[in-house]
């Protein structure tokens, strides 16, 4: 991301502007006007920086892609150094671009923020926060104040937060250093220059592998070895030697030789913090410590691991905060602290749904975790586990930052499940074959039997941040209890209307014996999962001097060659993908399927090695687009693909309509027993396990239809003989 400390810039002398080739020079205009260029600040192998104006005279950082060892510049303009380098040049650009996009949804405040990516002379920029103020290496240096113990643990605590939330969004940093955490003039630490885009341009070649990300002291040892897997654990190694650094005057030794004194079976020539300084709290030091080991397995393996280390109990925040998230979770603790203290004069429950120990479990496993989204306890005493009061205070708070959002299926909704509680959940019917079970479980009935004014109105006068939420669900609740069924009948599907009435005609006289008879369930629910692809051609297959090859035939209509790769055309011969021959797979489709990585956008990028008429090898970027074909062993099946950015989980079949309310058509947003939104490409997957283990033998799923919300139940496949 650059170094963008005020203090760093350096403004070229006059004398020795003719010496600088690569860097644009002062005054020069980028997208068109937008933006002015000031001065050079800094560069690298990957990039160069600049402090620039935009059009509202603010101070911004333009970061420029240029990877010096395939590019040059001729003015403005930036073209490949020779022909053999026109290829992993656009490859570099395309990964910018990718990251840039990447990086502008990671909004959290010690993260530096990137407004906009856009393409100009030839190669791409992107423009980020200015930060005023010293990095880390800097302070290190003598050259600002060096921060207290107090204000070390403070620092870490915030930095902890911003790469967990990084790794949260399936990303990883890949290059923390001290002179990539700025301190601004608030004393908050902001991390700056991802090196994600650097690393992953480094393993499309031998050319590329220049770019390689690698900082003796601060880079763990899988850094140093190309194709080596790296997690969240290597982020928080070079987190731990910035921090190392920081308080011990000195970085760690370089991670190969500790790797190369442990095969040699030497003592490890780390010096543990540890014991040697004062003033932190117990376990702080040791857990820089352990985040350092040579091991992968033996650190840390994640940020919030690492906090309790030293903070035992206390959970990271999974984004930042907002008003209306601060305000749900009041009203979530209030309620939660007004049902413990009636929880000993209620019989002991069955458990229906997803156990509280749940949401910690599958929080951990979605790349997006809704702070504003506590998932429901459903007991089988026929009271929902959720009090009436939180229903009404979720209900509003969701009327406040607009209830249409999360009807077009917006990811960005707090709470969608929220909203069907309060309006559309009584529609939820259980399906005929498990009628006895799901009977209990009738939010609507205990909406009904609860006093939800006089409830809604004692939390409102315990807790500010609940008042202005609760106060339009009085108005409205008395009605909405007093006639429940007109809102069944606006939402349910038809045909289910006489379960809804068998389970509200046995909610006084209910058998509790077959609700907690035991149920076997499959331990696999997912009968099939695997990615497809889309090509955007159709390919032949040929034996060309002895060797099996791919022929592009001919380029499907309406394919965009600037978004997939701009080097295709028809009749080209494709040799490779990611190194592999074609003849080891036998056709390009399954080449890519066997190499590609599915990225965070839904799309699968591959370096294909191609030839024209020429018979000239050279490489090329393919971008395709990737869906997750699921079937369910209920019979239940579903593509999983992104549309406009967004990941969306649409049912293309149903083999057993008995055992489900969902339809060929129906979008998922969020499965209503797990709390889980099906945001990501394996949500579904981990929804399925999560019920498996809690043997819950059915759940419900906020769907949309027909461009209107709903809910759909749907059983799980059972053992043989069940």
């Amino acid at each position: 991301m650059g170094k963008m400390a005020q203090q760093k810039a350096v403004e070229a002398p006059a004398d020795d502007v003719e010496d600088l080739v690569d860097e644009l020079q002062p005054g020069t205009k980028l997208l068109k006007g937008q933006y002015t260029i000031v001065r050079y600040i800094n560069s690298g192998g990957f990039g160069i920086t600049y402090l620039a104006k935009d059009s509202l005279d603010r101070n911004v950082v333009i970061k420029e892609c240029f990877p010096s060892s395939f590019c040059r510049r001729s003015k403005t303009m930036v073209s490949a150094r020779s022909r053999a380098h026109t290829a992993e040049l656009r490859s570099v650009v395309q990964l910018f671009v990718r990251e840039a996009r990447h990086l502008s949804k990671i909004v959290h405040p010690n993260i530096v923020a990137v407004h906009q990516v856009f393409e100009d002379n030839g190669t791409a920029y992107m423009a980020i926060d200015y930060i005023d103020g010293l990095d880390l290496q800097q302070i290190i240096e003598g050259q600002g104040r060096m921060p207290g113990p107090d204000e070390i643990v403070q620092m870490t605590e915030k930095l902890l937060a911003a790469v967990g939330f990084i790794h949260a969004n399936d990303m990883l940093h890949r290059d923390i250093s001290p002179d990539n955490v700025l301190i601004d003039q608030k004393g908050q630490p902001i991390l700056i220059d991802f090196g994600a885009a650097r690393e992953q341009a480094s393993q499309k070649s031998r050319a590329m592998s220049a770019l390689r990300v690698v900082k003796d002291g601060y880079s763990p040892q899988e850094f140093y070895i190309a194709g080596s897997e790296q997690g969240p654990w290597s982020d928080l190694y070079a987190l731990g030697a910035t921090l190392y650094h920081l308080i011990g005057g000195e970085a760690p030794v370089n991670g190969q030789a500790r790797l190369a004194a442990l095969a040699e079976d030497k003592a490890d020539p780390y010096i543990p913090l540890e014991g040697r300084f004062e003033g932190y709290p117990p376990g702080f030091l040791a857990a820089i410590d352990k985040a350092l080991y040579t091991l992968p397995k033996q650190r840390v393996q994640s940020a919030q691991e690492w906090l309790s280390m030293f903070r035992p109990g206390l959970e990271l925040p999974v984004g930042p905060a907002d008003d209306i998230a601060a305000a749900v979770q009041a009203m979530v603790a209030l309620a939660r602290s007004s049902e413990a203290n009636a929880e000993a004069a209620r019989p002991a429950p069955v458990t229906f749904g997803a156990p509280p120990q749940l949401a910690r479990t599958v929080s951990q496993s979605q790349p997006k975790v809704e702070a504003a989204d506590p998932v429901p306890q459903v007991r089988g005493s026929g009271r929902s586990g959720m009090p009436v009061q939180l229903i009404g205070g979720i209900a509003a708070a969701l009327a406040i930052v607009g209830v249409g959002v999360m009807l077009m299926g917006g990811d960005d909704a707090p709470a969608p499940s929220a909203a069907p509680i309060a309006s559309v959940e009584p529609a939820a019917d259980p399906a005929p074959s498990v009628s006895a079970t799901a009977a209990p479980v009738t939010p609507t009935e205990t909406a009904a039997a609860e006093p939800v004014a006089e409830t809604v109105t004692e939390a409102a006068a315990e807790t500010e941040v609940a008042e202005p939420v609760a106060a339009p669900v009085v108005a409205e609740a008395e009605p909405a209890v007093a006639e429940p069924a007109p809102i069944v009948e606006a939402v349910a599907e038809p045909a289910v209307e006489d379960t809804t009435a068998a389970a509200a005609a046995d909610d006084t006289a209910a058998d509790p014996a077959p609700a907690a008879a035991p149920v076997a369930l499959q331990e696999n629910q997912v009968g099939f999962a695997a990615w497809d692809v889309e090509m955007p051609f159709i390919e032949d297959n040929r034996i060309i001097g002895g060797e099996r090859v791919a022929i592009v035939l001919r380029l499907l209509p309406n394919v965009n060659v600037a978004e997939v790769g701009d080097w295709l055309a028809n009749g080209l011969i494709l040799h490779s993908v990611n190194g592999v021959d074609i003849q080891q797979s036998g056709s390009i489709t399954t080449a890519v399927l066997n190499a590609m990585k599915v990225d965070p956008d839904g799309k699968a990028r591959v370096v294909v090695q191609y030839s024209g008429s020429s018979l000239e090898r050279q490489t090329g970027l393919m971008t395709v687009d990737a869906t997750r074909r699921v079937s369910l062993a209920n019979g239940v099946n579903v593509t999983i693909s992104t549309v406009e950015g967004e990941w969306k989980t649409v049912v293309t079949g149903v083999t057993s309509p008995g055992a489900t309310q969902l339809r060929q058509g129906d979008v998922l947003f969020r499965d209503k027993i797990t709390g889980t939104a099906l945001d990501g490409p394996t949500s579904l997957e981990t929804i399925m396990a999560a019920l498996v283990e809690v043997g819950t033998p059915q759940t419900e799923f906020s769907i949309i239809r027909d461009n209107k919300l709903a809910t759909a139940t749907m059983q799980l496949a059972v053992k043989a003989g069940q």
